[in-house]
């Protein structure tokens, strides 16, 4: 990906001092350039081969459907699915920003730079990426509980139950991320690696979790 030059001047402008109003906007343009980057690269040819690869276990679904099914039931689950690996695609991406603005800190560098105000902007990019997760969890939860013929009443309470979990592992990824981003004497670049791990840790298992669940569904047959 091109992002280079764009990645670089978000960090330099993430990480200057004070936060004034001028400041913010600095920062909200360079997000969105930096967002027009990447959306540019999607263009490259892996991409656009990993596009077929999720294209084709969509078709898929009509070759596995049950005789006599009608075509509303196959125009929800292409809906679905495009749903799914739009969200899917959106947490990686959202990850990866979130990754390329922590470059500055401890442990990618030691002693790396102290976070300051500006880090607020991380909250919207990780509320963006906790919805998208939380509808690739339901709708993995959904389409297996219609797969396996559970009662609906069950899908409803399956749904609930892991995105209670979703919830509640949000709620402690953003306790890690301020013990990492706080200013403490005591900490080493083991601790902050050990915080960087969960942090980025714990999206990327729902992640990669997800995506292979989504894939088998095509391949089961109840």
């Amino acid at each position: 990906m091109c992002i280079g030059v764009p990645c670089t001047e978000a960090l330099r402008v993430f990480y200057e001092k004070p936060l004034t109003r001028l400041r913010f906007k600095k920062i909200f343009v360079t997000v969105l350039t930096l967002n027009l980057h990447i959306l540019k690269s999607l263009s490259s040819k892996a991409f656009r081969k990993l596009i077929k690869m999720c294209l084709f276990h969509i078709l898929r679904e009509r070759a596995i459907a049950p005789v006599g099914g009608s075509y509303q039931t196959l125009i929800l689950m292409v809906i679905k699915q495009t749903l799914f690996w739009g969200c899917w695609f959106t947490s990686l991406a959202t990850t990866a920003l979130l990754f390329f603005w922590s470059l500055p800190l401890s442990p990618f560098k030691h002693p790396g730079i102290n976070a300051n105000e500006a880090v607020i902007i991380f909250f919207p990019v990780m509320g963006i990426r906790w919805l998208t997760l939380a509808t690739t969890l339901a709708l993995v939860v959904i389409i297996w509980g219609q797969r396996l013929n559970l009662a609906t009443h069950w899908i409803v309470i399956l749904t609930i139950l892991v995105l209670a979990l979703h919830f509640l592992l949000g709620v402690i990824n953003i306790g890690i991320m301020n013990a990492w981003l706080s200013v403490e004497p005591i900490k080493t670049r083991t601790t902050n690696a050990i915080y960087a791990a969960i942090y980025f840790g714990l999206p990327m298992f729902w992640v990669l979790l997800t995506a292979p669940l989504m894939l088998s569904v095509a391949r089961f047959r109840s």
